[in-house]
């Protein structure tokens, strides 16, 4: 799971950069997510907010190093967060405009997806479950001896 979550953080950095430099903090759904902040003064919410991530981070750090359906838990997080992202495209088509961070994010949901079903395949390696192609396998070999 530790190249998946290089390949999460290669993926994601360029993304995050491209949404910075093209105004994505003035999105209809980021302006409206950071809504219940409004009242606070500027230093007040950036300091709530990076505090917030800070124990999200902390968080995940804790629970990944933990291992087993820890690990699997935040890596199908990160899976569907990376799944998400392709709003930008969805956006961008019904628009027919570009959406901030469009070009970055195109690449991401074929990692979720990728990663969701290597979490997948983890989850039922641990639970000692068989797959399905192990079970027709066996059975298979039960037929022809």
């Amino acid at each position: 799971m530790t190249r998946w979550l290089a390949l999460c953080a290669a993926v994601y950095a360029p993304h995050l950069v491209e949404e910075s430099l093209t105004r994505m903090y003035d999105d209809r759904l980021i302006v409206a997510a950071f809504q219940p902040l409004s009242g606070l003064s500027a230093r007040h919410a950036t300091y709530l907010v990076f505090q917030i991530m800070l124990a999200v981070a902390l968080g995940m750090t804790l629970l990944y190093t933990l291992g087993g359906r820890a690990r699997l838990a935040v890596m199908g997080s990160l899976a569907l967060a990376l799944l998400a992202e392709s709003h930008h495209a969805i956006r961008a088509l019904g628009s027919l405009h570009y959406d901030s961070g469009l070009v970055t994010s195109l690449p991401m949901p074929v990692v979720g997806a990728l990663l969701a079903a290597a979490v997948a395949r983890a989850a039922v390696a641990r639970s000692g479950t068989p797959s399905i192609s192990a079970a027709a396998t066996a059975q298979q070999a039960e037929v022809h001896p």
